[in-house]
């Protein structure tokens, strides 16, 4: 899945059909965000949502080059660790 520059309320609906769509073969599941540049709260329960329901079906979820608008946010709301960030920032 690859985000685009800006995810907000407005592009919640959008995202959630894109990932409806992954189906049960997808065992990992890869985040891209490095282009994200403005992202809301909704946006972000609708990822942390998807993240939590994904791992707790056994898949892995994987945040490539997530970005510094992405972390910040994720930081200030204490879910950056939640959703693994810190290690995937690492890497």
């Amino acid at each position: 899945i690859k985000l685009d520059t800006m995810l907000t309320i407005r592009d919640a609906s959008e995202l959630l059909e894109e990932l409806k769509q992954i189906d049960d073969a997808h065992q990992e599941i890869i985040i891209e965000s490095e282009q994200l540049e403005r992202v809301d709260t909704a946006a972000l329960q609708l990822l942390l949502s998807f993240h939590l329901f994904a791992t707790d079906a056994g898949k892995q979820v994987i945040w490539d080059k997530p970005s510094d608008v992405l972390c910040h946010a994720l930081e200030l709301l204490g879910l950056k660790e939640l959703l693994n960030i810190d290690a995937a920032v690492a890497t």
